[in-house]
Formats: structure tokens, sequence, C-alpha cells
């Protein structure tokens, strides 16, 4: 791990937020095809048109890949490393962690240290008639989430195909991108994650939801 620029509590965090995204991608693999909530989101999140064409079976592979993945395991099939350099360009653009599969690479931002919830806090503060945390948004602002949401972006993780893009950001917007109603902005590089002919910003195609990084990660929570 090349985080000496953080504290050891900070290290330490760090590899617990591993372990816990490797437990999400694990329970997905394990749960995905079940009743109860598992189906809930499955519908809400897939479009039935896939579903039909049984893709629950490739998600799954999918997320028993990711809960093999680790960072600084040679041992292990994918094994990458793992900074904390708050000046790379994504950081300055105000997101949590990047991920470089070419330089199987994974670096947190100075937001995931900050902003992003710990698996721990959630847990707790999920509980009780005077939970702190009752939405699945509050969820998708954990360290662990933000992780997983990273590992997507690998062929490794995608068994091969293209790696997962984000086409759509937050629990709202997956939902809107299954329901063919999504059109993102325009990212700060200026492309549009689904341009129409003259490159502008156009609705998604809602069969790109298995491919959008923050719906797999929603699904694994």
């Amino acid at each position: 791990m090349k985080c000496t620029s953080r504290s050891q509590d900070d290290q330490n965090l760090i590899k617990t937020e591993l372990s816990n995204a490797a437990k999400m991608a694990t329970y997905a693999n394990t749960n995905l095809g079940g009743d109860g909530p598992a189906k809930t989101y499955r519908e809400a999140f897939i479009p039935k048109v896939l579903l039909d064409a049984n893709i629950v079976d490739q998600l799954k592979t999918e997320y028993g890949l990711g809960a093999d993945m680790e960072a600084d395991s040679p041992a292990k099939p994918y094994s990458f490393d793992l900074t904390c350099d708050n000046d790379s360009n994504f950081c300055k653009n105000g997101y949590y962690a990047h991920m470089s599969d070419a330089r199987s690479t994974l670096n947190l931002c100075n937001k995931w240290f900050d902003d992003l919830r710990t698996t721990s806090d959630l847990l707790v503060g999920c509980k009780g008639d005077s939970a702190q945390y009752k939405n699945l948004q509050d969820f998708w602002l954990g360290k662990a989430q933000a992780l997983l949401h990273e590992w997507t972006h690998t062929k490794y993780f995608k068994d091969g195909s293209d790696k997962t893009l984000d086409y759509a950001y937050g629990v709202q917007g997956c939902l809107n991108l299954a329901a063919g109603s999504h059109k993102p902005a325009r990212r700060p590089n200026g492309k549009a994650p689904c341009p129409d002919s003259n490159g502008d910003p156009e609705i998604c195609d809602p069969n790109l939801a298995p491919d959008n990084a923050d719906t797999l990660a929603i699904m694994a929570g």
C-alpha cells in the first residue's frame, strides 16, 4: 500500500474497508438470485429484458471475481497497487477515488477519507427508531461501496469483457438508467457518457445498466 502520507489509522481503515467491499461482493454473488430484497434490487436496477435473458448468472460471476480482488497481494488473480495521491486530475475534479486498469492502480482521494461513511458507522446508524441512515442513498455514500465501484472498472471484474463505465451516479440516477430515462450531463472532460450522433448528451440505453459501475456497487450494498 503506497499511502505513507496517511496516518496509520487511515491505513488500517483502508484495509478494513477493502475487506468490507469484498464481503459485499461475496454477499451479492451468493444472494443476488434470491427472493425478497434481492428481487427488488434486480427489478429496480436491471431492465426486465436482461433479467429474462438470465443476466443474473453473469452478474453473480462478476461479483464472485470481485470478491477475490485484493490490494498488494501478488498471489491473487488480480492484485492492484493502492495509492493516496490527492494531486491527481480526478481528485482535483472532485472524485472520491479512481481506478486505472491499465496500471492496476486504485487511487484514493482525500474526499474518500473526508466525505464518505465507514461501514461500521453505517451499520450502527441504520438501527433503531431514530436511525440516522434510512435510505439506500445513505449507503451509497459508503467507503466500501466506493471501493467496489472502482473495482468494477476492471476487465477482471467483468470476466474479461469491457470494464464498467460511469453512465449514472447515485441511486436515482441508476434507477433512471434502468428505466430508460437517464440523460447524463457532460463529464469534466467535456464528453457525454451517452452521446448522440453529434456528440451531445442523449438518453442512455437502459441495457447499459449492468455495465454501470454505480449500479453494480448499489446492488451489492
